[in-house]
């Protein structure tokens, strides 16, 4: 071929060292996606849902089922179901999950779809295994009575590894058949549930770039947790060392940055997501934790009765570690005598005794309010959380006291607050909550650092 017939090639122009390219379009457009990304899954994970079980029994055995000890081989009365999903749409919920066991071994499965959409139920879903979804005609009706969107529960991306972990030769083959099969149809919103464990997590990322090749859009990563099948013999081969394996886990979560990817992380610890703070799981969530095993938690809060997973071994593992650890502190500083700090809001108890406090929290809506609710406590330092501060400077004495007490800080929530606060003489904290708002109007002011308390807000 000679020179004249070869084809133009179109390079991209070279950038050397000391230009630099101009990247400020991308990164608005970036910083808009992970923006709208961020919102839409808040919103997401405040939707009101109603779980609702249809089985006891499962036709795989995965070696991490934390629902395994629930299992006995019987599918839950139609009676019982129906009304739990009626009762649930009059009680505002607006997404109905169908889950189990294995929700589709159901006899009347089809049945619990098509009554959702009639109750009025924007989006039905379904979380399942998906081998069901391998036939047409199951997979036609689903469609056709409402099911809007199927979760598969899929943890390997051969059959050697899913197969194992389910404990069921050929599950991943029909699952897989199942899983394409709604793809294809465009007729469902489909994502997949991964249960992160030792025998995947250096696999993930090639799960992800799999199930994206097949259609994909969308992953629930969930960190495996000591509960079921996953704490007995089984945990030695299912725990693993999560800061050894953190190139496999950001390597996977990094799939988050593709603008047609959603991510969602489950139960994993956030001390390892350095670098993707935004897919820590929104804390609202762990309600459904708390809820999900509220017998237990009602026997520890009314009769001290210690929750029956409390093991040292076992809960260094849990990522509820944290939750109950804070929750035996405050049931400690409850029966405790005496306190570091006594928030006081309305009116003051009447029955019992408070506890002797070196600092009392006064929350009101203005001074004369405050002043009440302090001449009812104990002699202590005291805090203000007020909405309005006008008559501060006058109540506030030369020697620093108010109403007889140490004035030790108030409480700025506005940055008008922040302002008048700094205006009033006293050698006082002015507490300050960390966010954007509050970030912003700090900058200006002048205030002495001294002065300054930065608070870190946790809900």
């Amino acid at each position: 071929m000679s020179t004249s017939e070869r084809p133009t090639r179109h390079h991209l122009p070279v950038i050397g060292a000391a230009e630099t390219p101009d990247t400020a379009w991308a990164d608005f457009q970036n910083d808009v996606l992970a923006r709208s990304k961020t919102l839409s899954h808040e919103s997401a994970a405040h939707e009101k849902r109603n779980w609702v079980r249809l089985s006891y029994d499962c036709n795989n055995h995965c070696i991490f089922c934390l629902d395994s000890n629930a299992h006995d081989g019987t599918m839950r009365e139609g009676r019982d179901i129906k009304v739990q999903i009626v009762e649930g749409r009059k009680r505002g919920a607006d997404r109905l999950i169908l889950s189990g066991g294995e929700p589709t071994m159901h006899p009347n499965f089809l049945d619990f779809v098509l009554l959702g959409k009639r109750a009025g139920y924007p989006k039905v879903q379904t979380v399942t295994n998906g081998r069901m979804f391998q036939y047409p005609d199951f997979l036609n009706r689903a469609a056709d009575n409402g099911l809007d969107e199927i979760t598969f529960s899929l943890h390997g991306h051969t059959a050697k590894l899913h197969d194992a972990l389910v404990g069921t030769p050929g599950a991943f083959e029909e699952e897989v058949a199942g899983l394409k099969a709604a793809l294809a149809s465009g007729r469902f919103i489909v994502n997949v549930d991964i249960v992160i464990n030792k025998r995947n997590v250096k696999h993930l990322p090639e799960m992800l770039e799999t199930f994206i090749a097949w259609g994909v859009r969308e992953f629930d990563l969930l960190h495996v947790i000591p509960f079921g099948n996953a704490w007995t013999e089984a945990r030695e081969h299912l725990f693993y060392d999560l800061e050894e394996n953190l190139p496999y886990l950001q390597k996977a979560f990094a799939f988050a940055r593709r603008p047609d990817v959603h991510v969602w992380l489950n139960r994993f610890p956030p001390p390892y997501t350095e670098g993707f703070e935004d897919l820590i799981q929104d804390p609202y969530k762990l309600n459904d934790e708390v809820r999900g095993r509220r017998e237990e938690f009602d026997r520890y809060l009314s009769l001290g009765e210690k929750l029956s997973c409390r093991e040292p071994d076992r809960c260094k593992v849990c990522y509820l570690q944290s939750l109950c650890d804070g929750l035996d502190d405050t049931l400690e500083n409850v029966r405790a005598k005496s306190v570091d700090r006594l928030r006081v809001e309305g009116r003051i108890p009447t029955g019992g005794s408070l506890p002797t406090p070196r600092r009392i929290l006064v929350v009101a809506s203005d001074i004369e309010k405050a002043r009440t609710l302090a001449n009812q406590l104990p002699h202590a330092d005291l805090e203000l959380d007020l909405e309005s501060w006008a008559g501060l400077e006058k109540e506030l004495d030369g020697a620093g006291l108010l109403f007889g007490r140490k004035l030790a800080r108030c409480h700025a929530k506005t940055p008008q607050a922040l302002s008048f606060l700094e205006t009033v003489a006293g050698d006082f904290e002015i507490g300050v909550a960390l966010d954007k708002r509050m970030m912003q109007a700090l900058a200006p002011t002048g205030i002495a650092p001294e002065r300054v308390v930065a608070i870190q807000p946790n809900y």
